[in-house]
Protein backbone atom coordinates (compact mmCIF):
# COMPACT_ATOMS: atom_id res chain seq x y z
CA UNK A 1 0.00 0.00 0.00
CA UNK A 2 1.08 3.06 -0.67
CA UNK A 3 1.86 5.61 2.23
CA UNK A 4 1.65 9.44 2.23
CA UNK A 5 5.24 9.95 2.75
CA UNK A 6 5.81 7.60 -0.06
CA UNK A 7 2.88 9.92 -2.02
CA UNK A 8 4.77 13.37 -1.12
CA UNK A 9 7.87 12.33 -2.61
CA UNK A 10 6.28 11.81 -5.77
CA UNK A 11 5.69 16.03 -5.81
CA UNK A 12 8.74 17.75 -8.44
CA UNK A 13 11.08 19.42 -6.54
CA UNK A 14 10.34 23.21 -6.53
CA UNK A 15 12.26 25.98 -7.96
CA UNK A 16 13.42 27.00 -4.54
CA UNK A 17 13.84 25.38 -1.24
CA UNK A 18 10.89 24.89 1.06
CA UNK A 19 12.40 26.99 3.53
CA UNK A 20 12.41 29.77 0.79
CA UNK A 21 9.03 29.39 0.41
CA UNK A 22 7.71 29.51 4.12
CA UNK A 23 9.77 32.99 4.62
CA UNK A 24 8.35 34.56 1.57
CA UNK A 25 5.24 33.41 3.40
CA UNK A 26 5.71 35.06 6.39
CA UNK A 27 7.00 37.85 4.53
CA UNK A 28 3.78 38.11 2.35
CA UNK A 29 1.63 38.13 5.35
CA UNK A 30 3.56 41.55 7.28
CA UNK A 31 2.19 44.41 5.20
CA UNK A 32 5.06 46.73 6.62
CA UNK A 33 8.19 44.08 5.22
CA UNK A 34 11.09 46.18 3.90
CA UNK A 35 12.91 45.46 0.98
CA UNK A 36 16.09 44.42 3.45
CA UNK A 37 13.99 41.39 3.93
CA UNK A 38 12.48 40.49 0.58
CA UNK A 39 16.01 41.11 -1.73
CA UNK A 40 18.37 38.37 0.12
CA UNK A 41 15.40 35.54 -0.61
CA UNK A 42 15.89 36.42 -4.45
CA UNK A 43 19.17 36.39 -4.89
CA UNK A 44 20.37 33.58 -2.99
CA UNK A 45 18.33 31.85 -6.01
CA UNK A 46 19.89 32.54 -9.22
CA UNK A 47 16.42 30.59 -10.97
CA UNK A 48 14.50 32.88 -8.81
CA UNK A 49 16.18 36.12 -9.82
CA UNK A 50 16.05 35.02 -13.72
CA UNK A 51 12.46 34.46 -13.77
CA UNK A 52 11.38 37.57 -11.38
CA UNK A 53 13.49 39.76 -13.78
CA UNK A 54 12.54 37.46 -16.78
CA UNK A 55 8.49 38.85 -15.58
CA UNK A 56 8.89 42.24 -14.65
CA UNK A 57 10.56 42.91 -18.54
CA UNK A 58 7.66 41.37 -20.58
CA UNK A 59 4.35 43.02 -21.28
CA UNK A 60 2.70 42.21 -18.15
CA UNK A 61 4.20 45.72 -17.12
CA UNK A 62 5.33 47.03 -20.17
CA UNK A 63 8.53 49.43 -18.63
CA UNK A 64 9.97 52.41 -20.62
CA UNK A 65 13.56 50.92 -19.63
CA UNK A 66 14.85 46.89 -19.19
CA UNK A 67 14.90 46.55 -15.01
CA UNK A 68 18.24 45.04 -14.73
CA UNK A 69 18.22 43.62 -10.93
CA UNK A 70 16.22 42.27 -7.99
CA UNK A 71 16.20 45.63 -5.93
CA UNK A 72 15.56 47.80 -8.99
CA UNK A 73 12.25 45.12 -9.73
CA UNK A 74 11.63 45.74 -6.09
CA UNK A 75 11.93 49.46 -6.34
CA UNK A 76 9.53 49.71 -9.36
CA UNK A 77 6.26 47.36 -9.02
CA UNK A 78 6.27 47.59 -4.58
CA UNK A 79 7.22 45.09 -1.67
CA UNK A 80 3.85 43.20 -1.30
CA UNK A 81 3.81 42.65 -5.35
CA UNK A 82 7.17 41.78 -5.53
CA UNK A 83 6.79 38.95 -2.63
CA UNK A 84 3.91 37.58 -4.43
CA UNK A 85 5.40 36.83 -7.95
CA UNK A 86 8.56 35.82 -6.46
CA UNK A 87 6.04 32.98 -4.94
CA UNK A 88 4.34 32.69 -7.85
CA UNK A 89 7.42 32.13 -9.78
CA UNK A 90 8.83 29.43 -6.95
CA UNK A 91 6.01 27.63 -7.92
CA UNK A 92 4.83 28.04 -11.57
CA UNK A 93 7.54 25.53 -13.02
CA UNK A 94 5.94 22.07 -11.27
CA UNK A 95 2.15 23.20 -11.69
CA UNK A 96 2.96 24.04 -15.28
CA UNK A 97 3.69 19.99 -16.07
CA UNK A 98 0.86 18.07 -17.96
CA UNK A 99 -0.62 15.60 -15.19
CA UNK A 100 -1.58 12.63 -17.10
CA UNK A 101 -3.30 10.82 -14.37
CA UNK A 102 -5.87 13.79 -13.90
CA UNK A 103 -6.11 14.33 -18.23
CA UNK A 104 -5.04 17.78 -17.80
CA UNK A 105 -3.09 19.00 -20.46
CA UNK A 106 -0.13 21.39 -20.19
CA UNK A 107 -0.36 24.39 -18.23
CA UNK A 108 -3.76 23.74 -17.06
CA UNK A 109 -3.77 23.28 -13.56
CA UNK A 110 -1.44 26.32 -13.06
CA UNK A 111 -4.42 28.67 -15.10
CA UNK A 112 -6.94 27.50 -12.84
CA UNK A 113 -4.59 27.55 -9.73
CA UNK A 114 -3.92 31.46 -10.26
CA UNK A 115 -7.58 31.99 -11.13
CA UNK A 116 -8.63 30.59 -7.73
CA UNK A 117 -5.77 32.25 -5.90
CA UNK A 118 -6.77 35.62 -7.31
CA UNK A 119 -10.36 35.08 -6.68
CA UNK A 120 -9.96 33.93 -3.16
CA UNK A 121 -7.90 37.01 -2.44
CA UNK A 122 -11.12 38.78 -3.61
CA UNK A 123 -13.52 36.98 -1.37
CA UNK A 124 -11.19 37.57 1.80
CA UNK A 125 -10.94 40.91 0.68
CA UNK A 126 -13.11 42.25 4.22
CA UNK A 127 -11.71 40.38 6.60
CA UNK A 128 -10.72 42.00 9.49
CA UNK A 129 -7.99 39.63 10.09
CA UNK A 130 -4.35 41.47 9.03
CA UNK A 131 -2.63 39.98 5.94
CA UNK A 132 -5.53 37.48 5.34
CA UNK A 133 -5.93 39.08 1.70
CA UNK A 134 -2.95 37.59 1.15
CA UNK A 135 -3.08 34.34 2.75
CA UNK A 136 -6.24 33.15 0.75
CA UNK A 137 -4.04 33.90 -2.29
CA UNK A 138 -1.24 31.48 -1.02
CA UNK A 139 -3.73 29.01 -0.18
CA UNK A 140 -5.54 29.31 -3.66
CA UNK A 141 -2.40 28.97 -5.57
CA UNK A 142 -1.87 25.33 -3.53
CA UNK A 143 -5.20 24.15 -3.13
CA UNK A 144 -4.17 21.28 -5.93
CA UNK A 145 -0.85 20.58 -5.05
CA UNK A 146 -1.89 17.31 -4.15
CA UNK A 147 -2.95 16.57 -7.32
CA UNK A 148 0.98 16.52 -7.97
CA UNK A 149 1.42 13.72 -5.54
CA UNK A 150 -1.63 11.60 -6.33
CA UNK A 151 -1.21 11.76 -10.40
CA UNK A 152 1.78 9.20 -10.87
CA UNK A 153 -0.52 6.81 -8.62
CA UNK A 154 -3.80 7.07 -10.99
CA UNK A 155 -1.63 6.86 -13.95
CA UNK A 156 -0.15 3.36 -12.32
CA UNK A 157 -3.71 2.59 -11.57
CA UNK A 158 -4.97 2.85 -15.22
CA UNK A 159 -1.69 1.47 -16.41
CA UNK A 160 -2.72 -2.41 -14.43
CA UNK A 161 -6.17 -1.66 -15.93
CA UNK A 162 -8.27 -0.01 -13.28
CA UNK A 163 -11.01 1.76 -13.74
CA UNK A 164 -10.41 5.36 -15.82
CA UNK A 165 -13.02 8.28 -15.60
CA UNK A 166 -14.72 9.47 -18.69
CA UNK A 167 -13.87 12.97 -17.83
CA UNK A 168 -13.35 14.64 -14.14
CA UNK A 169 -10.91 12.77 -11.61
CA UNK A 170 -12.94 12.55 -8.84
CA UNK A 171 -12.08 12.68 -4.87
CA UNK A 172 -13.83 8.96 -4.46
CA UNK A 173 -11.31 7.86 -7.13
CA UNK A 174 -8.77 9.27 -5.94
CA UNK A 175 -9.54 7.65 -2.17
CA UNK A 176 -9.98 4.31 -3.52
CA UNK A 177 -6.19 4.59 -5.87
CA UNK A 178 -4.47 6.17 -2.67
CA UNK A 179 -6.20 5.97 0.22
CA UNK A 180 -6.87 9.82 0.49
CA UNK A 181 -7.86 12.73 -1.73
CA UNK A 182 -5.96 15.37 -3.26
CA UNK A 183 -6.83 17.38 -0.26
CA UNK A 184 -5.65 15.69 2.32
CA UNK A 185 -2.35 14.75 0.85
CA UNK A 186 -2.16 18.68 -0.01
CA UNK A 187 -2.80 19.44 3.68
CA UNK A 188 0.21 16.46 4.72
CA UNK A 189 2.55 18.06 2.09
CA UNK A 190 2.50 21.40 3.32
CA UNK A 191 2.66 20.32 6.91
CA UNK A 192 5.83 18.54 5.61
CA UNK A 193 7.24 21.94 4.27
CA UNK A 194 6.09 23.56 7.84
CA UNK A 195 3.87 25.87 6.43
CA UNK A 196 1.59 27.68 8.79
CA UNK A 197 -1.57 25.96 10.27
CA UNK A 198 -4.03 28.00 8.40
CA UNK A 199 -2.53 27.53 5.25
CA UNK A 200 -2.50 23.69 5.62
CA UNK A 201 -5.94 23.57 6.89
CA UNK A 202 -7.20 25.92 4.04
CA UNK A 203 -5.60 23.49 1.92
CA UNK A 204 -7.01 20.06 3.47
CA UNK A 205 -10.48 21.77 3.76
CA UNK A 206 -10.77 23.36 1.22
CA UNK A 207 -13.81 21.17 -0.09
CA UNK A 208 -15.33 21.17 3.34
CA UNK A 209 -14.62 24.32 4.71
CA UNK A 210 -16.55 23.53 7.81
CA UNK A 211 -13.90 20.97 8.94
CA UNK A 212 -10.87 23.69 9.31
CA UNK A 213 -12.49 24.68 12.58
CA UNK A 214 -10.89 28.40 13.16
CA UNK A 215 -9.58 28.11 9.67
CA UNK A 216 -12.87 28.17 7.86
CA UNK A 217 -12.90 31.58 6.76
CA UNK A 218 -10.05 31.33 4.79
CA UNK A 219 -11.07 28.14 3.34
CA UNK A 220 -14.29 29.16 2.77
CA UNK A 221 -12.41 32.11 0.36
CA UNK A 222 -10.52 29.20 -1.38
CA UNK A 223 -13.60 26.74 -1.84
CA UNK A 224 -15.77 29.77 -2.86
CA UNK A 225 -12.92 30.63 -5.39
CA UNK A 226 -13.00 27.07 -6.49
CA UNK A 227 -16.61 27.08 -7.31
CA UNK A 228 -16.55 30.13 -9.34
CA UNK A 229 -13.40 28.30 -11.27
CA UNK A 230 -15.65 25.32 -11.39
CA UNK A 231 -19.03 27.15 -12.71
CA UNK A 232 -16.88 29.13 -15.30
CA UNK A 233 -14.76 25.56 -16.30
CA UNK A 234 -18.32 24.08 -17.11
CA UNK A 235 -17.43 21.39 -14.55
CA UNK A 236 -20.85 21.75 -12.40
CA UNK A 237 -24.23 20.80 -13.35
CA UNK A 238 -26.36 24.26 -13.60
CA UNK A 239 -28.37 22.63 -10.37
CA UNK A 240 -24.81 21.71 -8.77
CA UNK A 241 -23.69 25.66 -9.34
CA UNK A 242 -26.76 26.86 -7.73
CA UNK A 243 -26.71 25.00 -4.60
CA UNK A 244 -22.83 25.60 -4.34
CA UNK A 245 -23.65 29.62 -5.25
CA UNK A 246 -26.78 29.45 -2.22
CA UNK A 247 -24.26 28.36 0.29
CA UNK A 248 -21.51 30.85 -0.63
CA UNK A 249 -24.24 34.03 -0.36
CA UNK A 250 -24.95 32.15 2.87
CA UNK A 251 -21.86 32.71 3.74
CA UNK A 252 -22.00 36.16 3.56
CA UNK A 253 -20.58 36.35 -0.04
CA UNK A 254 -22.42 38.53 -2.24
CA UNK A 255 -23.96 37.82 -5.53
CA UNK A 256 -22.37 40.43 -6.82
CA UNK A 257 -18.45 40.17 -6.06
CA UNK A 258 -19.43 36.46 -7.32
CA UNK A 259 -20.69 37.69 -10.55
CA UNK A 260 -17.57 40.01 -11.19
CA UNK A 261 -15.00 37.54 -10.22
CA UNK A 262 -16.64 35.42 -12.57
CA UNK A 263 -16.92 37.60 -15.40
CA UNK A 264 -12.92 38.88 -14.74
CA UNK A 265 -11.80 35.30 -14.98
CA UNK A 266 -13.90 34.55 -18.34
CA UNK A 267 -12.63 37.32 -20.33
CA UNK A 268 -8.97 36.45 -18.60
CA UNK A 269 -8.83 33.00 -20.39
CA UNK A 270 -5.30 32.05 -20.13
CA UNK A 271 -3.80 34.84 -19.24
CA UNK A 272 -4.03 35.11 -15.50
CA UNK A 273 -0.90 36.21 -14.37
CA UNK A 274 -1.86 39.45 -16.23
CA UNK A 275 -5.15 40.01 -14.31
CA UNK A 276 -3.20 39.29 -10.88
CA UNK A 277 -0.24 41.84 -11.63
CA UNK A 278 -2.66 44.33 -13.31
CA UNK A 279 -5.05 44.29 -10.04
CA UNK A 280 -2.68 43.91 -7.15
CA UNK A 281 -4.44 44.82 -4.37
Amino acid sequence: MTTTTDLIERVPRLATHPDSLATLLEVLSDPTVSADALVPIVTCDTGLTAGLLRVCNSSYFSWSREIGSVREALVRIGNLTFARLAFVLCLEPIFQNRLGGYRLDMNVLWRHSLAVAWAASHLAADSETPGQRERAFTAGILHDIGKLALDEALREHYDAGGEAPAGIVDRALERRVAGLDHAEIGGALLEEWNLPPDLVQAVRCHHAPEHAGKHALLARAVHGANVVLQTVEGRLSEAAAAEKRACLLGWGMTAELLDELQATITEAGEDMMSVILARKR
